[in-house]
């Protein structure tokens, strides 16, 4: 009789467990399903991550020539024998890491397409992120959510019309075939956002947030950051004047400052020359306004129109909502500026000679994206309030749905022809 009763604790407990297991059980796949925000935004970002994962997979394994490969190499290099390492390393030292254990470039080639599927996943939860935090208090609903995927996904495939090339002389806002860029599109978006915040409300916590992310952005590819420092400065300057937020801002962006420096000098002075990179030795900066661009395109005119037709046509047919919204203004800002650096330098050697190279376009790869992302936003909000011409909607619509088919085209196009100019 003892041992019966004593039994009988242990048999409720574990009844208990299991059903707490079954009501666990339950709860979550409830939670899996439900609508945005929530699970299945996460389900998106998980299967944006096995996309993603997938094209870069093609594109590595698959021994179509990109940047990717090169750099992977690099990596392998710098853990297997040696040597110096790139300024902007991060992305170099996360993939090699696999080399420590296992010396094979397979490993690396694995690890780095994992982490650029990473990357291009958390793009669109960063994307997803900024349309909820643009739209007003209250307006968000399940199928404002379904709507907001829809922009998303179609952000993330977007490409140029093709005019002489596919993507090369062109101002696209993806780059399947470069790791860096691609790993830098993260820390870009966010510390753009933050930073937007910051300026709309003031709050440190956006600037601390603003501060890391292009910290830590510099050590992908120190691009961005030639373009966001002074943008950001300009405008926090032009909000608040000699506040307290400007002094704020520029004391939590000097370690950003010193870094870009030190990369600067890091780059043109130690690694071109010592590092083994014959197309980088003795590698001077000139200024030659549209001399890269002329380089690459048949005409700029018309590159920047297949490139651009979106967001030209947003603010063409709604000029004056685009000149009033500050989130537009200030993508455009960022645009032209990324612009103005990649068109008025270019790398040459010390003899005067050109290089392969086309180091000044990757600002305007993010820049592009934002400025596509800004007018995706403020039509986003035209299609939920139904406000203005029905023309004013859905003709720029129309021109990002053929963004989007271009995009596609332009993925077959990788895997048909094996090559992603």
């Amino acid at each position: 009789m003892h041992s019966n009763t004593s039994s009988m604790p242990s048999e409720n407990k574990l009844s208990n467990a299991f059903e707490e297991i079954r009501r666990a059980f339950i709860k979550g796949v409830r939670f899996l399903f439900k609508a945005p925000p929530g699970s299945f935004l996460f389900l998106q970002v998980f299967l944006a991550f096995l996309i993603g994962s997938a094209v870069f997979s093609g594109i590595v394994f698959g021994r179509i020539n990109s940047d990717i490969q090169a750099h992977d190499e690099i990596a392998f290099s710098m853990f297997s024998r040696g040597g110096l390492w790139p300024p902007h390393f991060l992305f170099f030292l996360l993939t090699g890491l696999p080399a420590l254990f296992h010396f094979n470039l397979s490993y690396v080639y694995l690890a780095s397409c994992l982490l650029l599927g990473f990357a291009f996943a958390i793009r669109f939860l960063i994307s997803y992120r900024i349309f909820t935090k643009l739209l007003p208090e209250g307006e968000f609903s399940t199928y404002n959510g379904f709507r907001i995927s829809f922009f998303c996904w179609a952000l993330g495939l977007l490409m140029p019309f093709p005019y002489y090339h596919w993507w090369v002389g062109l101002l696209p806002a993806i780059a399947w075939h470069n790791s860096t860029i691609m790993f830098l599109f993260p820390m870009a978006l966010g510390a753009f956002i933050t930073s937007y915040l910051y300026l709309d409300k003031g709050e440190i916590r956006y600037l601390r947030w603003s501060s890391v992310l292009l910290l830590i952005g510099l050590c992908v590819k120190p691009n961005y950051a030639l373009v966001h420092g002074p943008v950001f400065l300009l405008l926090v300057f032009l909000r608040y004047r000699f506040k307290k937020e400007t002094w704020m801002m520029v004391l939590y962006y000097l370690p950003s400052l010193f870094l870009l420096i030190a990369q600067f000098w890091y780059l043109y002075f130690v690694w071109n020359k010592y590092a083994g990179v014959t197309t980088y030795n003795s590698v001077v900066i000139h200024y030659s306004p549209f001399e890269a661009w002329r380089l690459k395109t048949g005409n700029v005119f018309f590159a920047a129109a297949a490139s651009l037709a979106f967001p030209l046509s947003y603010w063409i047919f709604n000029f004056k909502k685009a000149i009033a919204d500050r989130f537009q203004k200030s993508t455009m800002l960022y645009f032209l500026i990324a612009m103005l650096v990649f068109v008025l330098f270019i790398e040459k050697k010390t003899d005067g000679s050109n290089i392969a190279a086309y180091d000044f376009i990757w600002q305007v790869v993010i820049g592009v994206y934002l400025l596509f992302l800004a007018s995706a936003v403020s039509l986003y909000k035209q299609f939920n309030t139904r406000d203005g011409l029905l023309l004013s909607r859905w003709m720029p619509f129309l021109v990002f749905l053929l963004h989007v088919i271009s995009g596609v085209a332009y993925l077959v196009h990788i895997f048909g022809d094996r090559n992603w100019i």
